[in-house]
């Protein structure tokens, strides 16, 4: 192979953005030990990937020709769902939607059929001269939240010359040890400063009184910049409008930065490094189990209170009229399916843990 230096040139500077964005994103040192790293809890277990989105060439789904029809899926589907399977350990589907997305003249949607429905998991883009034969690929938090070996994940992408495009990162605080109101206090004392500039902020809520039952959020920095974090009332907006559960999220784009693949394998440390004041936060952060328990209880309470609200009393009136027999009232309003907000895999792997208020 003939040796060209352009080429050379651009992977050695491609080499040094990566290690110094390296250095950016991971948590200063400490001067006391880098007491955070024993602080910080099981990364797998604390940090959840909430979205990732990358593109890859399409020589990594060995994409053929079009075939007469003009659309390729059809033949290189098998190849795709079999990456899909290895990182999820699901017979995911791919659908082709007949449309194109983000600038790409063809896309599919990434689902996976569960009990009696189907959940989108993601999206696939391909396709147009202007996307110089790549391939666009996203997970959503639902998408993310049953891939099973993160590893596998990384390795994959980086032996295929990938390029992460977007992954949001969140650690979640189901009992109010970090709130929203902590976010805001901190902001005003110059915490979220980088470099010793103060980045953006917005405020979304009702701040006005002292409860806002659908929630509040803090936001810090622009998506347009390549970084924003999202602090806000995780249990609120699920519907519990008692709850203190927080989620403190960083959503990172590859925008001026290259975004490494050790992300999906230790993404507690970037997280921490992502803000300074999160560094110092102690190991109160709730893991991966705890969150599909809650996630799951809150779901099936939030509906069990909406179905009491809207049809509470049509059921006591057929209680009545059917002298009390409850099993003829479940079937005439029983239907089969599972409502949208009980698709999400999280919640349907934590039903045995759900207990009702009878």
């Amino acid at each position: 192979m003939n040796f060209n230096p352009s080429i050379w040139w651009i992977r050695e500077q491609q080499k040094k953005l990566h290690a110094k964005e390296l250095e950016d994103l991971n948590p200063p040192h400490s001067n006391t030990g880098g007491k955070f790293r024993s602080r910080a809890g099981s990364p797998d277990e604390t940090c959840i990937i909430d979205f990732l989105s990358f593109t890859l060439p399409e020589s990594a789904l060995d994409v053929p020709e079009p075939d007469k029809s003009g659309n390729p899926l059809v033949q290189w589907t098998d190849n795709l769902s079999k990456h899909l399977r290895d990182f999820t350990e699901q017979d995911l589907s791919v659908i082709p939607q007949n449309r194109g997305l983000f600038g790409f003249t063809d896309s599919a949607k990434i689902q996976l059929k569960q009990k009696e429905t189907v959940v989108d998991l993601g999206l696939i883009a391909w396709g147009g001269c202007s996307q110089a034969g790549k391939i666009y690929v996203s997970f959503t938090g639902v998408g993310c939240s049953i891939i099973t070996n993160w590893s596998l994940v990384s390795e994959w992408l980086d032996s295929h010359s990938a390029t992460l495009t977007r992954v949001d990162l969140a650690v979640d605080y189901l009992n109010g040890e970090y709130t929203v109101e902590d976010a805001v206090q901190a902001y005003t004392e110059g915490a979220f400063a980088t470099r010793g500039r103060m980045p953006s902020h917005r405020l979304q809520g009702d701040w006005l009184t002292e409860q806002s039952p659908k929630g509040r959020t803090l936001y810090v920095g622009e998506r347009k910049n390549g970084k924003q974090i999202r602090i806000y009332e995780k249990g609120k907006q699920l519907g519990d409008k008692t709850s203190v559960w927080n989620r403190f999220e960083v959503e990172l784009h590859n925008i001026d930065r290259v975004i490494p693949f050790d992300i999906l394998i230790t993404p507690i440390q970037f997280w921490h490094g992502s803000c300074s004041w999160f560094s110092t936060f102690f190991d109160t952060a709730s893991k991966k189990i705890e969150i599909v328990k809650k996630i799951a209880q809150q779901s099936v309470d939030s509906l069990v209170g909406h179905a009491s609200n809207a049809y509470g009393k049509l059921i006591n009136v057929l209680m009545d009229i059917t002298d009390h027999d409850p099993e003829q009232v479940i079937n005439l309003i029983r239907r089969s399916g599972v409502p949208d907000s009980l698709k999400n895999p999280l919640a349907v792997a934590g039903y045995g843990a759900v207990s009702l208020n009878l």
